[in-house]
């Protein structure tokens, strides 16, 4: 690069270097963790013996640590702290959701894991592995749902979203054919196809993969309500630009649901652009 010295560039690349160093150090330490392994981890099945129960409205997931482990999913030896004394863990890990939540995961998960998936392909299970599903459609998912409660846990630091109710979709599924939502996740799903966050756990649950790395749709009504943070904002507006202005696809048009941050860089975007057919702001109260 011109006009950088030698010694600058030195100071540069160790400056990265350290700061390297430190990335890595933080890594380690995250993935030392028995629970964040298994978040981290997208195999079928990363953790086994998970057991479900129900209290009334309150479903539990509980994993014991002594329970045996995937080859593929290594966990790490109990941990030192600073001071050399080996850090306890807890005997199990438990997670507990709204029943209605677990019966909404059954039902995705019997929807888009059936038989003749992992069978034959003419839906009728083989004789000799007949048995392998008689606890079909439960095979797995409670190791899927117990996996996805901890990648949440650790990845929603911020609830900075905000939710639209069934009669939102309903009616954008009415009037304009609306039937994926761009940004969801198998908790709060409302149409029948949705892209989530975390699609190596979430296929399972009927989700079409990730809105920022396989979203290319030909044609289409979609809707959009995306985390309400700049960057995701900023990507998936620039992403609408460029899918409505490629002629080679069909009709395509986008309802986005974003806050009204008037000077971000996705508001200035959607606003000033040549598709936008209409933009509308509600109030607080009106929007609860």
């Amino acid at each position: 690069s011109k006009g950088l010295s030698t010694e600058s560039a030195d100071r540069i690349c160790r400056g990265l270097a350290v700061a390297a160093s430190a990335a890595a150090r933080c890594i380690a330490f995250f993935r030392s963790n028995e629970i964040n392994a298994i978040a981290m981890s997208s195999c079928d099945d990363s953790t086994s013996g998970v057991v479900v129960s129900h209290n009334g409205h309150v479903t539990r997931l509980t994993w014991s640590c002594d329970r045996p482990t995937a080859q593929n999913v290594p966990l790490p030896p109990p941990e030192d702290d600073q001071s050399g004394a080996r850090v306890s863990r807890p005997s199990q890990y438990r997670y507990e959701i709204h029943r209605s939540h677990y019966d909404k995961m059954r039902a995705l998960y019997a929807r888009h894991n059936t038989p003749d998936r992992s069978c034959r392909g003419d839906g009728e299970i083989p004789e000799k592995t007949r048995g392998d599903y008689q606890d079909w459609p439960l095979r797995l998912l409670h190791t899927r749902l117990f996996c996805i409660c901890v990648r949440y846990q650790l990845y929603l630091c911020s609830r900075n979203q905000g939710a639209c109710p069934r009669a939102f979709f309903e009616y954008l599924r009415a009037e304009i054919g609306v039937d994926h939502e761009c940004f969801a996740s198998p908790w709060n799903v409302t149409l029948q196809r949705y892209c989530s966050a975390h699609p190596d756990l979430e296929r399972s649950f009927g989700s079409s993969g990730s809105f920022f790395s396989e979203f290319k749709p030909d044609s289409g009504s979609f809707e959009a309500n995306p985390p309400f943070c700049e960057m995701p904002m900023a990507i998936m507006a620039h992403a609408f630009e460029m899918l409505l202005a490629d002629s080679a696809r069909g009709p395509l048009s986008f309802v986005v649901v974003i806050p009204a941050w008037r000077d971000s860089e996705a508001y200035l975007t959607l606003q000033g652009s040549r598709f936008l057919r209409k933009m509308m702001t509600l109030a607080y109260a009106a929007s609860r």
